[in-house]
């Protein structure tokens, strides 16, 4: 809610680092980076997200978000 979504986007980074495979970061960045504008690589981190785990409701929805804003 503090709109420090640069800082939220380097975490979620951060947290990819050390496992790649965590999917609440790759929905986290595709989040922030919705939110910054950067539709086209919000999509690619949420389809990262869907591959590791296709059930993953969150991630649903925003990819959902994403492609209806087009």
């Amino acid at each position: 809610m503090l709109a420090r979504y640069d800082e939220a986007l380097e975490a979620f980074e951060y947290a990819l680092l050390l496992n790649q495979k965590y999917v609440p970061a790759w929905d986290g960045k595709a989040w922030a980076l919705g939110i910054l504008g950067r539709r086209e690589e919000a999509l690619v981190a949420v389809n990262r997200a869907l591959e590791l785990d296709p059930e993953y409701f969150d991630a649903q929805k925003r990819k959902k978000r994403l492609e209806e804003m087009q």
